[in-house]
């Protein structure tokens, strides 16, 4: 009943504006869009931020989505394997990948570990803490920052003093959107995740020139991180195999800055100028 409310004062929100284009952002307002005819005047666009698997619906939405998703003008996907995914539900289904604006190349000299993440179960923070088991007490001038909340924020405060890791793996409460300090203050970057789609924290800390290891989930990490050039992909959920990759970058200086320039260069790649054009090419001189 809520969706049909809405429907009806989306319709006529898209009446008196008249768009050429729409872009939704969650299946739920792509649905609401496709459903609200907005198609007799504007294309539709769904640009997906997450794995296609890891947003749950009941039997309600997924009809829903079966229902909608065919007649969209077309789907946004941040990655080939995404593209792969969504394609069965609309043949025009293409990459534009997040872009970022490569700053000042940090000179990693602080011996440091950082991962910014939600502390939830999708993160990976459970095997954030096993690994971290696994590399800090092997590498007593070393530090591991974690900034982040969420509902297992007292769970990794009961490890920390647990496993006695107080002044090793630090949890630091957000304060700010502005993390370019820390990714400086930074030599190393480390993602846990059980899935991702595009993760901007491993674009923000390439653009700071540091190496990135992280779990090789479905479809996100690989598609930023070459392995062994610009940083590591461990198996999903290996913390052993994680800690490894992480120890070899902590005790090779070299090798630590020549993946750092690595991952400087390649997150070129994602330049402003050069997403701008994918969109320009693919839905605003399309629609």
């Amino acid at each position: 009943i809520k969706l049909l409310t809405d429907v009806l004062k989306l319709r006529k929100i898209i009446r008196t504006l008249q768009p050429d284009c729409i872009i939704a952002t969650e299946y739920p307002l792509a649905a609401a869009a496709i459903l609200a005819g907005t198609r007799k005047y504007a294309a539709v666009y769904s640009w997906e931020h997450h794995h296609y698997y890891e947003l749950k619906r009941n039997a309600f939405w997924n009809n829903v989505f079966r229902l909608t998703y065919p007649r969209l003008s077309g789907i946004i996907c941040l990655n080939e394997d995404e593209r792969k995914l969504f394609s069965a539900n609309n043949s025009n289904s293409f990459v534009i990948p997040n872009y970022i604006q490569t700053g000042e190349k940090n000179n990693i000299q602080e011996q440091q570990l950082l991962t910014i993440a939600r502390l939830t179960e999708v993160k990976g923070i459970d095997w954030l803490l096993q690994t971290a088991l696994l590399v800090l007490p092997a590498h007593p001038g070393w530090t591991w920052k974690l900034i982040g909340d969420g509902e297992l924020y007292n769970d990794v405060l009961n490890f920390i003093a647990t496993n006695h890791l107080q002044g090793k793996l630090i949890l630091q409460t957000p304060a700010t959107h502005e993390v370019a300090a820390e990714y400086n203050r930074s030599s190393i970057y480390i993602m846990t995740s059980r899935n991702e789609c595009f993760p901007m924290t491993l674009l923000e800390a390439q653009s700071a020139a540091l190496p990135c290891l992280a779990f090789d989930c479905e479809t996100g990490p690989r598609h930023i991180i070459s392995n062994s050039e610009n940083g590591y992909l461990a198996e999903k959920g290996n913390c052993s195999q994680l800690a490894t990759a992480i120890t070899q970058v902590i005790e090779d200086e070299t090798l630590r800055k020549k993946m750092g320039e690595k991952a400087y260069a390649n997150a070129k790649r994602f330049s402003p100028e050069k997403i701008y054009r994918l969109w320009e090419e693919l839905v605003i001189t399309t629609s």
